[in-house]
């Protein structure tokens, strides 16, 4: 009884004298905590909102979702990716994220697309990734 005791009062004295570390003057915690924090928070929101985008596209090109609703879930996405980004830059002081979040899906493309070989479904001819339409006979690339 005597120990368990002891350990309580020693608990309590660690919380007390490291609770200056963790609070302002006021008693508030501190204000770089709470920024820290919210902006953790955003940056992985961003990040699910990316991967919600990618799985998107994946389950698009694989066939799974129609035209219809890969552009209407597309276009929400998008719109809460760019409202979070620009919430992280806000907290960071930047501004410019409309930049931002079209380079990290460029960079998310670029890894999709890195050592997969296209080529034309009409006449086989080789393709690069950013081809809308065939070099060699003009047909449309499948998206």
């Amino acid at each position: 009884m005597a120990s368990a005791t002891l350990l309580v009062i020693i608990v309590v004295s660690l919380g007390f004298v490291a609770q200056p570390f963790w609070r302002n003057q006021n008693g508030a915690p501190r204000a770089d905590s709470k920024r820290r924090n919210r902006l953790t928070d955003l940056q992985a929101r961003r990040d699910t909102i990316l991967a919600a985008i990618k799985d998107l596209e994946f389950d698009y090109e694989m066939g799974k979702v129609s035209k219809e609703d890969y552009a209407q879930m597309n276009a929400q996405f998008r719109r809460e990716a760019m409202a979070i980004l620009q919430q992280i830059d806000q907290s960071n002081g930047k501004t410019g994220s409309r930049k931002k979040l079209e380079a990290e899906l460029q960079a998310l493309r670029r890894k999709k697309n890195v050592g997969r070989k296209l080529t034309c479904e009409s006449c086989g001819a080789s393709l690069e990734p950013q081809h809308r339409f065939c070099g060699n006979c003009g047909q449309k690339v499948a998206a």
